[in-house]
């Protein structure tokens, strides 16, 4: 559910001037933003035009949580990193890259088989499917050139597992199995299941920073 906050029109207007994603309206803020007197913090949800629109030269992180249903219940398709951690397909983008042109990236070296599948769920309107972006805007412009991560996305998305699991009835890729030497094993993890791991605070350092901003958008 979308907020809108109680802001003050000089917040605004650093917010306005800072954001570096186009044509954002104040009513699509998700939660109020977070300020502490060097940078503003604003979590949006945004559409795949807006995601697509933001300028290289930032830095940041991006990734994708696709799930499907199952008795009635959403599965989540996740993996085990190569460090071990809980994980969603993506990672970190350098500033000479766009952030979609490094979250395809991503895609094409994770999980190459499911990227133009996925690609395909976001561009229909019609696929549910959450866009989160979690904006740092620095107010000191020197400091923000310094300071990575002012871009940090998480898609989650609907699919369906017949066409993303299964060519020909064959699996395309296996749970358990590595998909690419980026991923060390593929998993799927029921709702109950997950917001149990995500919620025990043992397994904090067993996540990695997608399903950190998965507990944030659920508010776990």
């Amino acid at each position: 559910m979308s907020h809108t906050p109680i802001v003050s029109d000089e917040l605004w207007a650093l917010i306005e001037e800072g954001t570096l994603i186009p044509n954002v309206e104040k009513t699509q803020i998700f939660t109020y933003p977070r300020f502490n007197g060097k940078k503003i913090i604003v979590e949006w949800s945004i559409t795949l035009d807006q995601f697509r629109a933001i300028e290289k030269g930032n830095g940041g992180r991006a990734g994708i949580i696709p799930f499907f249903y199952h008795n009635f219940q959403p599965r989540y398709l996740l993996n085990i990193s190569n460090r071990n951690l809980l994980s969603d397909f993506g990672g970190g983008i350098k500033a000479k890259q766009t952030i979609y042109d490094g979250f395809l990236r991503e895609l094409s070296e994770e999980i190459p088989k499911w990227k133009n599948e996925l690609i395909r769920r976001l561009e229909d309107e019609k696929n549910y499917h959450i866009i989160h972006c979690i904006e740092t805007i620095y107010l000191d412009k020197q400091e923000s050139k310094h300071t990575g991560l002012k871009h940090q996305i998480l898609i989650i998305c609907q699919v369906d597992p017949s066409t993303l699991l299964y060519d020909n009835d064959k699996l395309i890729y296996e749970v358990g199995v590595a998909p690419s030497k980026e991923v060390k094993s593929l998993m799927t993890m029921g709702h109950s299941e997950l917001v149990s791991f995500l919620t025990n605070p043992i397994n904090n350092t067993t996540m990695n920073n997608g399903l950190q901003q998965f507990k944030r958008i659920y508010h776990l």
